[in-house]
């Protein structure tokens, strides 16, 4: 049996934070003793284990939070083998991630490039240009709203219609959502960058670093590499609970 404040020095954190994953209902009901204290068990420290694995400081992006959802519920419902199913989806969501972060980068370091870029014959319309890019139609709605990508049209019915320059587009735009920049700062960075003013651009995400955006890249990289990294230790955290 442990207390509120046995599970919170074995992970490190505040008793709150505890209390806090047991009202927001992620881990499974807690019993309390003849004095109302708290009474926490062994799943009850694994669960919160995996919890800390999931819950870092940085936000990984809403297609890796969603699927740590499925472990925290198998981990709730004390299903070990689902969770390390969950858990195996949740490290391919990741590397998906990744790659798209790579493609961004990439296109950030020959962003001079992209202007001279000759367009495929491929074209796609929204719906295909947000699943390509794991976004909702929404999304690209109102990346263009707030006026930080102009689609073309064509057609009696002028229908927005999406080429390989305007996907590299939203590929930058993805990144820099997901670095948690504002849409405006988005719109200054951009605005200047399609203006041949990179460093200015730079500076339009109020970052000091010359080569701000690709540190941006790295900084998400960084991220998801972390969150890979606890995707493998709550796979650990699984194994070694099965085994008790």
């Amino acid at each position: 049996m442990y207390k509120t404040s046995d599970i919170a020095r074995k992970n490190n954190i505040h008793p709150n934070t505890v209390r806090f994953y047991e009202r927001l209902g992620l881990i499974s009901s807690v019993s309390r003793n003849a004095n109302g204290y708290r009474v926490f068990n062994h799943r009850h420290l694994v669960q919160v284990m995996v919890l800390r694995c999931i819950f870092l400081d940085d936000w990984p992006g809403e297609a890796i939070r969603k699927a740590s959802k499925e472990i925290i519920a198998a981990m709730k419902s004390w299903d070990l083998d689902a969770a390390r199913h969950f858990t195996q989806a949740y490290k391919k969501v990741i590397e998906a991630e990744r790659q798209k972060a790579l493609q961004a980068i990439h296109i950030l370091e020959k962003w001079s490039e992209i202007p001279a870029m000759s367009n495929t014959d491929q074209t796609y319309n929204r719906r295909e240009a947000s699943a390509l890019l794991g976004v909702t139609p929404e999304a690209l709605r109102n990346w263009e709203r707030n006026d930080l990508i102009h689609i073309p049209r064509r057609g009696q019915h002028q229908t927005r219609f999406y080429t390989q320059r305007e996907m590299e587009r939203l590929k930058v735009i993805y990144l820099l959502r997901q670095a948690k920049f504002s849409m405006s700062a988005i719109h200054n960075c951009l605005t200047k960058l399609d203006d041949g003013h990179r460093r200015d651009a730079l500076n339009a995400l109020q970052h000091p670093n010359e080569e701000g955006n690709i540190w941006t890249g790295d900084r998400w990289l960084s991220v998801l590499e972390r969150t890979a990294a606890k995707a493998d230790q709550i796979l650990k955290i699984l194994d070694d609970a099965k085994k008790c």
